[in-house]
């Protein structure tokens, strides 16, 4: 599941924690990061996130640096073999979505799987 650290993503997160637990399946929960942010705080706000699920969810983190972060969710959602993707219909990114597109689009239309986009 995508994970930015907006409120959008937190629903998101939520929804994924219930869909884990009630199908007993491994949680993935990825963070894309641009230039401007460092690892390091990707991989700490990605811990804070994961410490909000519960203890029985089979859950892990990824953190990847990538301008064209729908496609990287895509990769990494191809790479583990998931069943489901899930991301919140708007991220930190919400003025350039209008624009571009958004994430949750994007990612709806190239996945290979299943999309779930969450609505705030």
């Amino acid at each position: 599941m995508g994970f930015d650290g907006s409120e959008h993503s937190k629903k998101a997160l939520k929804k994924a924690e219930k869909i884990a637990t009630q199908n007993q399946s491994h949680l993935i929960i990825v963070n894309v990061y641009r230039e401007l942010v460092t690892r390091q705080f990707s991989i700490e706000m990605l811990e804070k996130a994961k410490k909000t699920i519960s203890d029985t969810v089979s859950a892990e983190i990824t953190s990847s640096r990538n301008t064209n972060v729908d496609n990287e969710l895509v990769e990494i959602a191809e790479k583990n073999g998931v069943d489901l993707i899930i991301v919140g219909s708007r991220g930190m990114g919400e003025a350039a979505s209008l624009l571009l597109g958004s994430v949750s689009h994007e990612v709806a239309i190239n996945a290979p799987v299943d999309v779930l986009i969450v609505r705030n």
